[in-house]
C-alpha cells in the first residue's frame, strides 16, 4: 500500500436511531417564516454570532458570525422547552435527508479545558502564524472544525442579555454553505459585526439560490404550530400553494401538529 493514499470512504446507508430523533427540527418564532419555508421548499441560511472566547485564542476575535442553518436532533415529547427559546413554528425533517447532505452535520461539544481543546488551540495557532503553503489544507480543516464546534457550557447571546447555557442539550446540526468569496465572506469579524452590515450580507443569502438548503416535501415528517387556529391558517395556506402536486399539499397538511398537545399523550 502506498503512503500518503487515502482509499475513498464506502456509502452507508442511513440506519434509524433507537435513541435519538429520526427527525431534525428547526424552530423560529413566526408563522409568515414557517410558510416561506413551505413555500419554497428551502431555508435560508443567515449569518448568526458565535461567542468563541472559550478558544483563548489570542490572534482572534472573541465573537464572530457566519452563515448557517441550526437544527436540534431532539424527540418530540421534548420539543417543548426548545420551543419556548427558538419559537414555537416548526418543521421537521427527516434526518435520512440529512445524513445524504454533504454539508450538513452534528456539530462538536467539547470540553474547553479538555487536551483535546488544547492540542486543537496549538495547531491553529501555529497554522494561523506559518505562511507555509502546505499548512493551507490543514488551516482551512481547523477552520470548518471550529465552525462546527460548541463548548459543551458556555455563554448565550439572546439578544436581550448573555447568560450561562448547557448547549449540549439542543443536540445541535449545522448547515454551512461553501461561500463564494466574490459574493461575501464567510466569516464576518470587527466592524462587520454590526445588525446592519449582517442585515446587507443575510439579503445577499437570501437572493442567491445556490446558498439555500433545499429539501423536497416528501423529506418533510412534521410541521409544528402552536395552536388550533396558526393549524388551520397554515392548512389553508399550503392548499392555496401551486407550485405542488394535490398529494404533496395533502401530505404536508397531514403532518400539521399542534405544539401545545406535544407530550400531553406520551
Amino acid at each position: 500500500m502506498n503512503k500518503g493514499i487515502i482509499n475513498e470512504p464506502k456509502e452507508i446507508e442511513y440506519i434509524e436511531s433507537e435513541q435519538s430523533a429520526n427527525t431534525l427540527f428547526k424552530f423560529m418564532r413566526k408563522i409568515d417564516y414557517l410558510k416561506e419555508i413551505i413555500r419554497d421548499c428551502a431555508i435560508v441560511p443567515r449569518y448568526n454570532d458565535e461567542i468563541i472566547d472559550y478558544l483563548k485564542i489570542t490572534l482572534i476575535d472573541e465573537r464572530i458570525a457566519f452563515p448557517m442553518t441550526c437544527f436540534c436532533d431532539i424527540n418530540l415529547t421534548k420539543l417543548n422547552l426548545h420551543a419556548k427559546k427558538y419559537g414555537k413554528f416548526g418543521i421537521g425533517i427527516k434526518k435520512e435527508w440529512a445524513y445524504k447532505h454533504i454539508d450538513i452535520e452534528p456539530i462538536h461539544y467539547i470540553n474547553p479545558t479538555s487536551s483535546e481543546m488544547n492540542d486543537f488551540r496549538e495547531a491553529f495557532l501555529e497554522a494561523l502564524s506559518d505562511n507555509d503553503k502546505n499548512l493551507e489544507k490543514v488551516s482551512n480543516y481547523l477552520l470548518t472544525s471550529l465552525l462546527y464546534m460548541k463548548p459543551i457550557l458556555g455563554l448565550m447571546d439572546n439578544g436581550e442579555s448573555i447568560k450561562s447555557y448547557c448547549f449540549h442539550d439542543e443536540r445541535e446540526w449545522r448547515y454551512i454553505p461553501h461561500i463564494d468569496e466574490k459574493d461575501m465572506n464567510l466569516i464576518l469579524r470587527d466592524k462587520y459585526l454590526t445588525d446592519t452590515y449582517k442585515s446587507i450580507a443575510n439579503e445577499a443569502l437570501r437572493l442567491n439560490k445556490k446558498y439555500w438548503l433545499k429539501f423536497s416535501p416528501e423529506d418533510i415528517n412534521y410541521i409544528i404550530v402552536e395552536n388550533d387556529k396558526e393549524a388551520i391558517e397554515l392548512a389553508e395556506y399550503i392548499y392555496a400553494l401551486k407550485k405542488y402536486t394535490s398529494n404533496q399539499i395533502l401530505g404536508m397538511i397531514s403532518k400539521i401538529l399542534i405544539l401545545d398537545n406535544l407530550g400531553k399523550d406520551w
